[in-house]
């Protein structure tokens, strides 16, 4: 399927609900989701520069959908996402070339400003001169790294379950995926939101509480994203 083909829809995405839809998607089977996620996300984020990471998340979402289309889920699910390896690593290094081409000329232009606020504050002898100079660009510096982190981590984040689902190649289904995040951009930036805000809230339990969460931040991922797109008709069921 070619990634363009496909009609995007904006949809109602609320994300308490699509939150709570993944707690009852994953909730029975509560332990092993646990575990998938756990080991899918430490795995990933052990070795350099993502190159597994993307394939471990398809094995996540893949595991997922497997569950929402009432097929049996084992622990070894996970590692079916190897099968995506390398689109996935594609989807990897280009959300990481994206990444780098913003935040370079953005450090640069926070840097010259600092500088510039520095020199101007040293010439007047006024501290506030200074401040009055970096503050805004640090606020819009601010304000523009959220909303880039917001789009970068749900156009990657739909871009993996697009190639699970729709078996796209990664160029594809990252375009696609871009303009899945720009048609729901309020939805996706509420869930990316409160998901990161509930993290946080785990991460002050030493940590336990955010790992703890994080097959219901995966489930509400993999339910907005059936949200906006539909399944298909539906496929055999894989041979475990």
């Amino acid at each position: 399927m070619n990634g363009h083909e496909e009609h995007v829809a904006t949809v109602h995405l609320a994300p308490a609900n699509c939150i709570s839809e993944g707690w009852n998607l994953v909730k029975d089977q509560y332990g092993l989701f646990l575990g998938i996620t756990i080991v899918g996300v430490l795995l990933g984020s052990l070795v350099p520069f993502g190159i597994i990471a993307g394939a471990l998340y398809c094995g996540i979402f893949l595991a997922l959908f497997m569950k929402m289309r009432g097929w049996p889920v084992e622990f070894s699910t996970l590692f079916k996402g190897f099968d995506y390896f390398l689109e996935s690593l594609l989807v990897t290094l280009l959300v990481i070339a994206v990444s780098v081409a913003f935040m370079v000329p953005m450090m640069i232009i926070m840097f010259v400003t600092v500088a510039i606020g520095a020199s101007v504050g040293d010439s007047t002898q006024s501290g506030a001169l200074a401040v009055a100079i970096i503050l805004p660009v640090g606020l819009l510096f601010f304000l523009a790294m959220v909303a880039f982190s917001v789009f970068l981590y749900g156009w990657m984040f739909l871009a993996y379950p697009l190639l699970v689902d729709r078996n796209l190649q990664a160029w594809p289904a990252l375009t696609l995926s871009a303009r899945a995040v720009w048609a729901n951009k309020w939805g996706v930036f509420g869930l990316m939101l409160l998901n990161w805000l509930l993290s946080m809230v785990g991460a002050l339990l030493c940590y336990v509480g955010m790992f703890l969460y994080l097959p219901v931040m995966f489930g509400s991922f993999a339910v907005a994203y059936r949200r906006m797109f539909p399944e298909l008709p539906p496929p055999d069921a894989p041979e475990m």
